[in-house]
């Protein structure tokens, strides 16, 4: 009996492990300072100002946190933003930095983000992917319209480069706003 519960109890410690690096191997860390690389990015029909400017990224991850300041710079002006996400799913609520088009706009970036709209979303990890989904709502001339965004983070299996991909999604197709895709692909520089 006794040798049964000592079988019984290290059984469950090896898979209490396994179980442990399973759940640290499947996470990335995206901790690290990153630039984007403009000739790996796409910015789909938008190669506008911001696609020049130069971005940087200061990731702190800790699980659940993972706490990224955004830095963009061009010319004479430039923008610092804090974006706060948790991938256990609690949510978050950020300034957008969408305009009423849903693209991204200098005007928008320069005034701090969106106008000063808040958004709120949920972060979660899909397999090794941190995913972050929001629904925003867009003032066109047309009328309100809805869109969906998609945020996919994901490391390379060299730990060297970020891709963050956003997927816009209309809700309603009849609304005006075309479906939009933007691939940033940033470098470790430390």
């Amino acid at each position: 009996m006794r040798r049964v519960k000592l079988c019984v109890l290290m059984t469950a410690c090896m898979l209490a492990c396994l179980g442990g690096a399973a759940r640290a191997g499947g996470r990335p860390n995206l901790s690290g300072s990153w630039e984007l690389d403009g000739g790996r990015s796409s910015f789909g029909d938008y190669a506008g100002p911001l696609s020049k400017a130069k971005t940087k990224l200061e990731i702190r991850h800790k699980e659940p946190e993972v706490r990224i300041v955004w830095t963009l710079s061009r010319g004479d002006w430039g923008l610092s933003q804090l974006a706060l996400l948790f991938s256990d799913g609690r949510g978050e609520e950020t300034a957008s930095l969408l305009d009423a088009e849903g693209m991204l706009a200098e005007t928008t970036c320069m005034s701090g983000g969106g106008g000063g709209r808040q958004v709120k979303s949920k972060t979660v990890w899909e397999g090794n992917k941190l995913v972050t989904r929001t629904s925003e709502q867009l003032q066109l001339a047309s009328g309100p319209a809805e869109v969906d965004v998609l945020d996919e983070w994901e490391l390379s299996k060299d730990k060297q480069s970020l891709v963050q991909l956003t997927r816009l999604t209309p809700k309603d197709a009849a609304a005006g706003v075309a479906a939009r895709e933007f691939k940033r692909v940033y470098r470790r520089v430390k």
